[in-house]
């Protein structure tokens, strides 16, 4: 928006969540043991720093969530990370690789 028409309007920044509360939400939304939202978490705080350089966005904790489901469903953790979190961010297969790399170690 221009800046005259930013100006008509009153904004508030969000910001996302602090690992503990997003943990806690995730929890809660998904039925994942919190060992493993955490880990989700912790793979989405590292994500999210990655906003503005290889990332437009950094996973909301909705993804986060739409991870653990899947998971608490059955499916693999790798998989639904790949399908819940780095495919929704990106549709660059560098950038797939490099996020998919970044979980691998995070994850460990």
């Amino acid at each position: 928006l221009k800046p005259s028409t930013r100006q008509r309007f009153l904004s508030i920044e969000f910001g996302f969540p602090a690992p503990d509360h997003d943990t806690e939400v995730v929890v809660k939304e998904s039925g994942i043991e919190q060992s493993r939202a955490q880990v989700l978490v912790r793979i989405a705080g590292k994500l999210r720093q990655l906003k503005g350089q290889d990332l437009e966005e950094g996973p909301s904790t909705r993804l986060i969530v739409y991870c653990a489901t899947l998971i608490v469903a059955g499916m693999s953790f790798d998989r639904a990370v790949q399908v819940a979190i780095i495919e929704p961010l990106t549709d660059d297969a560098e950038v797939k690789r490099g996020l998919a790399d970044l979980v691998a170690a995070v994850a460990g």
